[in-house]
């Protein structure tokens, strides 16, 4: 089992010498004995002990609640007072420290032990606290910044109906800053024709464990005009369900205008067939149209009259014109 190395700061040398032998007879390593607060501090950056007994009321100008003070600053060395005096303003001033325990002079073996021990536990929790909350902390800025640098919009919805979270995003593809959504309804941006379609997709994600997709809905932009999004919504994060919903949209207004930009040519397409057709047919006209080969692919009615023919037998080839 390692030894936990101990910093004496005494200025009394024969006490000093007695918390040594106590140590040393407890198993702990005395790593220096140092009787002023400044050499207290070059000595935790030099030995880098586990643990330092520190008497508070040292001479010169740094006093044990000083160099404790600067010691837990620089190395977050944990420090156990000791003291022959129950002195109330020094004793409030040294809890600022954030000590691991005290000791009173004369110090007993025993007392001194369970001090040790217990003060080595807790700073031990405490570094493995910290470390923990440190990865924690990490690993919500990791997440942060890819949400805000994913290309969608991303958005958490209470149950209530109330936006709780915005990307930035949402300023890029709407106008909107997070700030100004916060705390809104999110039925406050979403187009009135659109609004029973969208709540009943959001009630059924409430109501049970699953993911819908968000399209042919309009999302109103800051600048009062409205915007197509897609995207999608869920009540699941890593396959725990959440208190709410998750969102990641865009903007999907130019991919819907040529959507209907299609159809619209589509439309006005079968609208011309109609009419060439019309005019073909009803043509006095003997009228016939070739195919790049030369083939006859369609006669009208005047064509047939005019060779007594079916139209069938011509575009079929049982007829040479």
């Amino acid at each position: 089992m390692v030894k936990a190395r101990v910093l004496i700061v005494e200025d009394e040398a024969i006490i000093a010498m007695e918390v040594e032998n106590n140590l040393k007879n407890l198993g702990y390593m005395v790593t220096s004995i140092v009787d002023r607060g400044e050499k207290a501090v070059e000595a935790a950056e030099a030995d880098k002990p586990d643990i330092i007994l520190m008497d508070i009321r040292i001479k010169g100008e740094m006093d044990g609640i000083d160099a404790a003070e600067e010691i837990r600053k620089k190395f977050a060395i944990p420090v156990i007072f000791s003291t022959a005096y129950l002195d109330e303003d020094k004793i409030q001033r040294a809890k600022y420290t954030m000590p691991f325990g005290y000791v009173l002079k004369p110090i007993q073996e025993r007392e001194l032990k369970v001090t040790i021990e217990m003060a080595l536990y807790i700073s031990k929790v405490d570094t493995a606290r910290k470390h923990s909350e440190e990865m924690l902390s990490s690993a919500h800025a990791m997440q942060k910044a890819m949400v805000e640098n994913i290309a969608d919009v991303i958005a958490i919805v209470d149950q209530t109906g109330i936006i709780r979270y915005k990307s930035p995003n949402i300023e890029k593809w709407f106008g909107w800053k997070p700030e100004d959504l916060i705390g809104e309804d999110v039925r406050k941006n979403i187009h009135p024709d659109d609004m029973e379609r969208i709540l009943g997709a959001f009630g059924e994600l409430l109501h049970n464990d699953t993911s819908v997709s968000i399209e042919e809905c309009r999302y109103l932009c800051k600048d009062g005009t409205y915007k197509w999004i897609k995207g999608s919504a869920t009540n699941r994060i890593n396959d725990k369900k959440i208190n709410g919903i998750l969102l990641n949209y865009h903007d999907n207004t130019d991919h819907k205008n040529f959507e209907r930009a299609l159809i619209v040519s589509k439309e006005k397409a079968e609208e011309s067939e109609l009419f060439f057709s019309q005019i073909f047919e009803q043509s006095s006209t003997g009228t016939c149209l070739y195919d790049p080969e030369g083939t006859i692919i369609r006669v009208n009615s005047a064509f047939c009259s005019m060779f007594e023919v079916e139209a069938d037998a011509i575009t079929n080839g049982e007829y040479n014109v």
